[in-house]
């Protein structure tokens, strides 16, 4: 399989002006702050990894996910702490303005060495829209006062999500916004696929999947752009586009908390035996696992912190962010909804080997849809 470039010539672009962005930020011992806009699934996430492989000063990078890490500010700070690599047993238990304090020094000391911090803030809305936007103003204003580089890159699916800074915090945002664009037609798509596979071949069979999947009015999620970015395993025995050889990447790219919702949706099926539920029905299933692993873990006295355990933690999930959950599976092709309600459109196997493999499922997690992702 080729490993070139998973890119498009106009995200190619992006990636050279984030860098010269970031770049000269660092010759002027100033941070760096910009918001990159697109569509779920339109390559944010590709543009910020190349970012990343590219930067010479071997940056600590800091991933926080608005889905996982908005349900309260302290877990927001945690999770901050435990990839700075700092903090130990004294989080658990330790209060907002101490895991500040925490991630203030660490960064301080980081700064001796000319250490540059490289934070990525998914689902940047979702931040944004936290009361009083304390996190957020916290982070921009311990980048602006640091005496290193601190380059914050938010993604978000929102054109609007810089406008719901509030004004404290947007006047230490650079308001530097770059929108990813998707692919403009039937070659440009097709160069990506090509780009990851040595074995395609410009079929008319093929061009036309990529041309109905471009004529259909939606975000890119879907698993046909996704195959683009990620590559398939084509061979020159096996040219063709097939939406199923990409399934469990879609399902890898998930959320924990969609993973969570799937499995919830699942538990429904097989204690009630039918195939359709809404989103209140699935979000109140898993509310009710949730809080009873969060019962047990207070008998047996457990206190885990860390992102990978934002799920079976006790720790609810706000309905509105479940929903947005929620969304983006649909948006993703995961769920689809009909006339008589939503369903799954990937099989228990595929659900069952993404759980397997996916980074952010816990112990916790598996054991909980263990017992219901069982492949039929």
């Amino acid at each position: 399989m080729a490993t070139a470039n998973r890119l498009t010539k106009a995200a190619n672009e992006l990636v050279d002006e984030i860098l010269l962005y970031i770049e000269t930020s660092r010759r002027s011992e100033s941070s760096s702050s910009l918001l990159l806009i697109g569509p779920r699934g339109s390559g944010k996430s590709a543009i910020v990894k190349k970012v990343i492989e590219r930067l010479e000063c071997n940056p600590v990078v800091v991933h926080l996910r608005g889905l996982l890490q908005s349900n309260d500010d302290r877990q927001a700070y945690a999770s901050l702490v435990h990839q700075l690599g700092v903090g130990g047993t004294q989080v658990l238990n330790a209060t907002i303005p101490r895991l500040f304090e925490i991630s203030a020094k660490a960064i301080s000391e980081g700064a001796k060495n000319s250490q540059t911090y490289v934070v990525i803030l998914e689902d940047f809305e979702i931040f944004a829209l936290r009361p009083k936007q304390a996190f957020l103003y916290s982070l921009f204003n311990l980048a602006q006062g640091s005496d290193v580089g601190i380059v914050l890159i938010g993604t978000s699916i929102r054109i609007d999500a810089a406008d719901l800074l509030e004004k404290r915090v947007r006047s230490r945002f650079s308001e530097r916004v770059l929108v990813v664009p998707r692919p403009a037609d039937v070659d440009e798509v097709e160069s990506l696929v090509a780009q990851n596979n040595d074995g395609y071949r410009s079929t008319k069979a093929n061009r036309q999947r990529i041309a109905d999947q471009l004529k259909i009015d939606r975000v890119m999620g879907t698993i046909l752009m996704r195959a683009a970015y990620d590559g398939q395993d084509l061979t020159a025995g096996s040219p063709y586009l097939v939406l199923g050889d990409v399934v469990e990447e879609v399902l890898l790219g998930l959320s924990t908390l969609e993973i969570a919702l799937l499995i919830s949706y699942r538990r429904l099926v097989m204690r009630k035996g039918i195939d359709n539920y809404n989103f209140s029905n699935v979000y109140e299933e898993y509310a009710s696992m949730n809080a009873g692993e969060g019962r047990r873990r207070a008998k047996t006295n457990v206190n885990l912190l860390h992102e990978g355990d934002a799920l079976g933690s006790g720790g609810i999930v706000s309905k509105r962010l479940a929903h947005k959950a929620w969304t983006q599976l649909l948006d993703s092709e995961v769920l689809e909804c009909g006339a008589e309600g939503t369903h799954l459109t990937v099989t228990l196997h595929d659900i069952k080997a993404a759980m397997d493999r996916h980074e952010g499922v816990n112990a916790t997690l598996r054991a909980w849809g263990g017992s219901f992702i069982t492949p039929d």
